[in-house]
């Protein structure tokens, strides 16, 4: 634990400063700005890294905001409430707000990738820019975000349900999310037979067959009241599946926009499809800090809202 927590106050080291060098070249750079228009030098590259450079303050300070729990909060009935009751209030809020920061990482991993660099790399006479990098802060801040509130989450679950059961709960979860992804690829797979592999087809179901027989396996073994290597392995089958399905949805959409080849799915279709990784991508979440969930309150400290005003 001691080691963890080093680690986790080195990032977040990083995570200060830089944003302390961002917002520093933020001011320098506009208060130039004005001094150049006013001697008509103005720099054009200028206006776009503040633009720039606003972006990533923003996920920066986000990612910040979410370890310390000092983000804007609608917290109506978290008010009302004390002890469990407020735990599940806390659990429910900070669960949804990850699976949201998790959908835009995706959403944002498919756009950085499918759009702004295959466009630039596969059209005529265009060039391979740069963009692309700088937006990549994009889904590597809601990736952040969206494991930092899931862990925030899991640490009020452990609240309420800690030990065996909280355990045996987590696992059945896992199993219910597992049973729901493999649905979806079910139901979605028949408006996919034109452009999916027959190969991806095969490797997808194999996937999602290993990771129930794991997360099966896994809850029999939390009914026993032990934990084992063996648990680790539906964390990793799970990442390799949410990877394999973002790198179709990629490809698809490399395709429809870039390409302007009919693929034959409709942009809503696509859209569905991001269950399956993000599912997954909980699953792996879960399953990653499930050995250290009584520790999750040392590594995300909660503050009152005494401390939040000091």
């Amino acid at each position: 634990m001691g080691k963890t927590k080093k680690i986790i106050d080195i990032f977040r080291n990083i995570e200060k400063y830089f944003l302390v060098v961002i917002i520093g070249l933020m001011v320098i750079f506009s208060f130039s700005q004005i001094v150049l228009r006013m001697v008509g030098h103005a720099v054009i590259w200028f206006d776009e890294y503040m633009l720039y450079a606003l972006m990533w303050a923003a996920m920066v300070a986000g990612g910040i905001a979410a370890y310390e729990g000092s983000h804007i909060k609608i917290d109506l009935i978290g008010r009302f409430v004390k002890g469990r009751a407020a735990s599940a209030v806390s659990l429910v809020a900070f669960g949804f707000s990850g699976i949201v920061s998790y959908l835009f990482f995706l959403i944002f991993i498919n756009y950085v990738i499918g759009i702004e660099f295959a466009g630039g790399y596969f059209l005529e006479n265009t060039k391979l820019t740069t963009k692309w990098i700088f937006l990549m802060i994009l889904p590597a801040g809601f990736f952040i975000i969206g494991f930092r509130m899931l862990n925030r989450a899991l640490s009020f679950f452990n609240d309420l349900f800690s030990g065996k059961t909280g355990r045996i709960i987590i696992d059945i979860s896992s199993i219910a999310l597992s049973v729901i992804s493999l649905i979806v690829y079910s139901v979605l797979g028949i408006d996919f037979k034109s452009v999916m592999p027959w190969y991806f087809s095969v490797l997808t179901t194999v996937l999602f067959i290993s990771l129930l027989v794991f997360m099966v396996v896994d809850l029999l073994l939390a009914f026993r009241g032990r934990f084992k290597w063996f648990s680790y392995l539906p964390m990793v089958i799970s990442f390799a599946l949410a990877s394999l399905y973002m790198l179709f949805i990629i490809v698809v959409t490399v395709n429809d926009k870039v390409l302007k080849t009919s693929v034959g799915i409709t942009d809503s279709t696509l859209n569905l499809f991001y269950i399956v990784p993000l599912l997954t991508l909980v699953v792996f979440q879960v399953n990653l800090s499930l050995p250290k969930i009584e520790n999750l309150i040392d590594f995300y400290p909660r503050y009152s809202e005494e401390d939040s005003i000091k």
